[in-house]
């Protein structure tokens, strides 16, 4: 009825309205729409899937975007208004980018965007943050974000011609009955990665000290993010994620070639390689070179990584597992992510376990970050020295905190962040 109201308030109105796929669009937005209109009212393309409404020339145009590289489909496209049903199937990827496309030049409309959803599912964590927590960036301070709550108890006629649905409802696991029932926002119902504490996991950037074992892992992406990270190990075996990279369409040598620009001379010698995708050797078509190829030419040592990915989440989750808390320090767990690496805080937590295949996490969400976190901690795992030796490269004298600081005077490397 939104989507109604807007189209008939004013004249020459374009909105788009989004599900994550196009049988879910047809039977939870399309199809109900057409039903609860009269027929004098609108007039509906099929084929293309747009509605117009005669009286105010406005038009509603209905898309689904299945996969993240499915929003560049409307890269030139022009909404007045945008609207989503299931807010929290879409990463916020999708979100951001479809919400660019919200523009207009008419001097009597000022765009909007509104948007239905339930607590869960792949989208939880941002879509928490943005409506629940409020915790929102100067960006999108700069717009009016509003939230009302409502639970079916809000829903009186739902209540009075289905009585059962409540029971149904209650009769769910609890964290599912939590988001469903009450909509409880801090239960995360199939959340991936329970271990993952930000309190624990996320430090402040500090200056790796010289002598630590370094390496580089990637998640490519052309349409889709690319993501790479750099990783450090300190004496104690621990991972630090240093270094974040996420950029889109990118070639293989431009990747290469913006990885290469992020380190001076000295750090890169220190690094062991570049741990990436094992699909990454086929040769592509309009090159006919790899990535593979492509990396060794510019003089990085390439490792194929393990595409096992249930064995390789385990070894994340390793990793992530949080022991004894030892207060002062940041946390004990194996693996620690600067601050800086935006992209791996924000969607590592936010993974979800898959309906079909239900030990691996769902990959409709954005897993790019994690992806390339996943090859390089099984490299690392599996081989826990170094191209060099990191006991000979560290003087016996000088010794290293938890936090990473220097007790001696051992050079250190700046990361550049």
């Amino acid at each position: 009825m939104e989507i109604v109201r807007i189209a008939t308030s004013a004249p020459n109105i374009n909105g788009g309205v989004f599900r994550r796929t196009f049988g879910e669009l047809e039977a939870s937005v399309i199809r109900p729409l057409l039903s609860s209109l009269p027929a004098d009212m609108y007039r509906y393309n099929e084929s293309k899937h747009i509605m117009r409404f005669p009286a105010t020339g406005s038009t509603v145009q209905f898309g689904h975007v299945q996969y993240e590289k499915d929003v560049y489909k409307y890269q030139g496209a022009e909404f007045d208004f945008l609207g989503f049903d299931e807010l929290t199937l879409f990463t916020e990827f999708q979100f951001k980018f479809l919400k660019s496309r919200l523009r207009t030049t008419k001097p009597y409309w000022s765009p909007c965007t509104f948007a239905t959803t339930n607590p869960g599912n792949i989208g939880h964590a941002w879509v928490k943050r943005l409506w629940i927590e409020r915790d929102r960036d100067a960006f999108e301070n700069k717009e009016t974000w509003d939230y009302v709550p409502a639970v079916v108890y809000d829903n009186p006629v739902l209540i009075e011609n289905d009585p059962a649905y409540v029971a149904r409802l209650e009769a769910l696991p609890e964290d599912q009955k939590r988001a469903m029932l009450y909509g409880d926002w801090d239960a995360f119902a199939g959340q991936y990665f329970k271990e993952w504490r930000k309190d624990a996991h996320v430090v402040r950037p500090f200056l790796i000290p010289q002598g630590w074992r370094r390496v580089i892992c990637l998640d490519y992406g052309y349409s889709a993010p690319s993501a790479v990270l750099w990783l450090a190990v300190d004496p104690d075996g621990n991972a630090y994620a240093y270094r974040e990279l996420y950029v889109t369409q990118h070639t293989y040598q431009a990747l290469i070639d913006r990885v290469a620009s992020l380190m001076d001379p000295e750090e890169r010698d220190a690094i062991d390689g570049i741990v990436a995708d094992p699909a990454l050797q086929a040769k592509a078509a309009d090159t006919g070179a790899s990535f593979f190829d492509i990396a060794k030419k510019s003089r990085f040592n390439i490792i194929p990584g393990t595409n096992d990915r249930v064995a390789g989440w385990n070894v994340v989750r390793a990793y992530l597992k949080v022991g004894e808390h030892v207060p002062g320090l940041p946390g004990t767990a194996r693996i620690k992510v600067f601050s800086t690496c935006a992209n791996l805080v924000r969607t590592l937590p936010t993974l979800v376990y898959d309906s079909v295949k239900v030990e691996d996490c769902d990959t409709r969400g954005e897993d790019h970050a994690p992806d390339a976190l996943r090859y390089g901690l099984v490299y690392l795992a599996k081989s826990p020295g170094s191209l060099k030796d990191v006991k000979e490269l560290n003087a016996p004298s000088v010794t290293y905190d938890r936090r990473g600081n220097r007790d001696g005077n051992a050079p250190i490397i700046s990361t550049q962040f």
